[in-house]
């Protein structure tokens, strides 16, 4: 989470800095595959401490397995879906496998907001709209919101 990151000013100018265009989501993971890239280190220090929800978390049962669903609203789940769509395309050939971890994280989200979330239709359908906006590569903030 780009919430508590301690950055070095030069790795900073280096790569770029942060995708404002994102607005919100993704913005961490873009940053740190730009570093990767760029041939920096990126440290994370787990013993730290940070108080930040992750959305609403619950817990679920579904055919004997638990899951934890996260129960962002609509607004978050468009950003989510967009921006990481941004992020599997552009870091496909650099980093396949986060790219595709990123895809499945998407569908197990659908599958998620199906099972077991409120407001399932709007959600799945701002998740829509996140995706066409990829496809139409439209980012900054959502007029629709």
């Amino acid at each position: 989470m780009t919430s508590g990151n301690l950055v070095s000013l030069q790795a900073y100018k280096e790569v770029g800095g942060w995708r404002e265009d994102f607005f919100i989501d993704s913005v961490d993971h873009e940053f740190c595959l730009r570093l990767w890239k760029g041939g920096f280190k990126v440290i994370c220090y787990r013993a730290s401490v940070l108080r930040h929800n992750l959305g609403k978390i619950t817990r679920h049962r579904f055919l004997g397995r638990e899951f934890c669903a996260t129960n962002h609203n609509y607004v978050r789940r468009y950003y989510m879906t967009r921006n990481a769509l941004f992020v599997a395309r552009d870091f496909l050939f650099d980093y396949p496998n986060f790219s595709l971890w990123i895809i499945r994280s998407l569908l197990v989200d659908v599958a998620k907001i199906v099972l077991a979330e409120d407001d399932k239709l709007r959600k799945l359908c701002s998740m829509a709209r996140g995706f066409k906006d990829f496809v139409l590569n439209r980012t900054g903030k959502a007029p629709f919101l």
